[in-house]
């Protein structure tokens, strides 16, 4: 009898434990990738000096620009999101629209969409990105084949980007 109690004793311990590591691990409230991907975008970045390189070299007109990229919109499975492009100073030629819409491209850690479709009837833009490890440093590399926005010629613009973003 005692070592039926014993092995009782024991055999609710374990169950016990069972059913306690089987409790409270997932709530359910895990974002996705994407969620979290724009958790880390959302917001206002401004262009690093001298960090815009255009087919290859450094390109000096978005200089004194203070271009600020902003990222916002609520997150929604598949949805799109807005940004806004604004300077201190007017850009003769920029491949950057003032606004528009984006969505995740794929990979969703490292690629997005510009619409320029919805905004002018031009061909989307595939963007790649890179975020630094504490999420700080923004590198967004696209290759740009439309005319170019604000008062540029067409020919100014097109062609490989690389700009740099620091929150």
């Amino acid at each position: 009898m005692k070592h039926l109690a014993r092995l009782l004793s024991l055999a609710v311990l374990v169950s016990a434990a069972i059913l306690l590591a089987n409790c409270g691990g997932d709530d359910g409230n895990e974002k996705t990738e994407e969620e979290t991907q724009l958790d880390k975008l959302k917001g206002t970045w401004t262009l690093t000096e001298s960090s815009v390189q255009f087919a290859g070299s450094g390109d000096d007109r978005f200089d004194g620009s203070a271009l600020k990229l902003t990222f916002s919109g609520n997150y929604s499975a598949g949805g799109t999101y807005s940004y806004a492009v604004t300077s201190s100073k007017q850009v003769t030629a920029s491949p950057w629209p003032s606004g528009g819409s984006w969505k995740f491209g794929s990979p969703v850690t490292s690629s997005i969409v510009r619409l320029d479709k919805q905004l002018d009837g031009s061909d989307d833009v595939t963007i790649t990105y890179a975020l630094s490890a504490d999420a700080k440093t923004l590198t967004v590399q696209f290759t740009y084949a439309g005319a170019g926005y604000v008062v540029g010629r067409t020919e100014s613009v097109e062609g490989a980007w690389e700009f740099v973003f620091t929150k």
